[in-house]
C-alpha cells in the first residue's frame, strides 16, 4: 500500500513487538522499530547488489520530502552514481563548507594583506560587526537578505564602517566565486549610495609640512614632463581650494624659454586674493599674473611660469 501522513502519524512512536516494514511507491519504504521509530529507506540495486539507504526519520523528514529525495537519488542512480556515495559526498561538502569567517580569513591572507594598506582596519571591522552575526554561517548559504540586514543596520549607525564592510565583502565574495569556493556573489549589484544611502564626505586631513617637502622633492626627481611638474607644484601651492577650479592644461607659449600658461577659474575675489597672497608668500621666481577676464559668471586668471623650483 502507498504510505499516507495519517498512517505515519498513527504509527510514529507507537511500540510494537517486532520490526515492521511498509512499502511506498518508487522504491521508497519505511522501517518501524519496536519502539515506534519510523525511518524512510530507499531500496535500489547497484552493481548487481540490492542496497538499502536510510533517508531520514519521521517526522523530521515528511512524506513529501522523502518521496522527492527518493526521486532525486534515483535520478543519480540512472546516471551511474551510487546514491549512498552521493549522500556521503554531500555530507562531506556540508561539513567542509567554508563559513563567512573562514572565507574572509583565506581572502585576507592571500589578497587583502598584500594589497591594502588599511588591511588591519578591514580585519577589525569584520571581527566586530560581521563575524558575531554571520561569521559561523556557510558562505554559500548566506542570502542577500541576511547581508542587507547587517549592512543597513550598520549604515544607520556607522555609515563609514558599513561602506568598508560592503566594499570588502564584495571583493571577498568575488574572490571566492573565482576559486569555486562559493557558487555566487549575492552582493554583486549592491551599491553603497543607492542601496544603503551612504553619502561619502570628503575628509579634513591635509598634508603635513614634512609630507609637502617629500612630495615636492619627488616631483623634482620625477621624469614627467615639465608642464606636469608645474601643474603638480601649483596644486600644492593652491591646496585644491574648493573655490578654485583648474581648467585645461599647460601649453607652451614659447618653446625657447619654456614658458607655460595655466587658466585658473576663481569663483570669488576673496579666493583670488588668497591665491595671489599664497603665490607671493611662497615667492617662486617666474610667476607673472595677467589681467582678469569675466567669462561665464567666473573670473579667469592666467599664470605664466618660466621657472618653478
Amino acid at each position: 500500500m502507498a504510505l499516507t501522513d495519517t498512517w505515519l502519524r498513527a504509527n510514529s512512536g507507537k511500540a510494537r513487538s517486532a520490526v515492521e516494514e511498509v512499502s511506498d511507491r518508487d522504491s521508497l519504504s519505511v522501517r518501524v522499530s519496536p519502539k515506534g521509530k519510523v525511518v524512510f529507506q530507499l531500496r535500489y540495486r547497484y552493481d548487481g547488489r540490492l542496497q538499502r539507504l536510510d533517508l531520514g526519520s519521521y517526522p523530521g523528514l515528511g512524506l513529501k520530502a522523502a518521496r522527492d529525495e527518493a526521486q532525486r537519488l534515483k535520478g543519480q542512480l540512472e546516471q551511474g552514481h551510487d546514491p549512498r556515495v552521493v549522500r556521503a559526498l554531500e555530507k562531506q561538502a556540508i561539513l567542509k563548507a567554508d563559513s563567512i569567517e573562514s572565507l574572509f580569513r583565506q581572502w585576507y591572507e592571500v589578497y587583502c594583506k598584500k594589497n591594502k594598506k588599511g588591511h588591519h582596519d578591514v580585519l577589525r571591522s569584520f571581527e566586530l560587526h560581521v563575524f558575531p552575526r554571520i561569521g559561523a554561517l556557510p558562505a554559500d548559504k548566506v542570502t542577500l537578505h541576511e547581508w542587507l540586514d547587517l549592512l543597513e543596520k550598520q549604515a544607520e549607525a556607522r555609515p563609514g564602517i558599513a561602506d568598508r564592510i560592503l566594499t570588502n565583502a564584495k571583493q571577498m565574495l568575488k574572490w571566492g566565486v573565482k576559486r569555486r569556493l562559493i557558487p555566487a556573489n549575492p552582493l554583486v549589484e549592491i551599491n553603497a549610495r543607492e542601496d544603503l544611502q551612504i553619502k561619502k564626505v570628503a575628509g579634513s586631513r591635509s598634508l603635513s609640512n614634512d609630507e609637502i617637502v617629500r612630495v615636492w622633492r619627488a616631483i623634482d626627481r620625477s621624469r614627467i614632463a615639465m608642464k606636469n611638474k608645474l601643474f603638480l607644484k601649483l596644486c600644492l601651492i593652491v591646496e585644491f581650494r574648493r573655490s578654485l577650479t583648474l581648467e585645461g592644461q599647460f601649453s607652451a607659449a614659447n618653446n625657447n624659454d619654456q614658458t607655460f600658461c595655466l587658466s585658473v577659474r576663481v569663483r570669488s575675489h576673496v579666493a583670488f586674493r588668497g591665491l595671489e597672497e599664497t603665490i607671493r608668500t611662497v615667492h617662486h621666481r617666474g610667476f607673472r599674473l595677467s589681467s582678469p577676464d569675466l567669462q561665464g559668471g567666473g573670473w579667469r586668471y592666467g599664470f605664466r611660469a618660466t621657472d618653478l623650483k
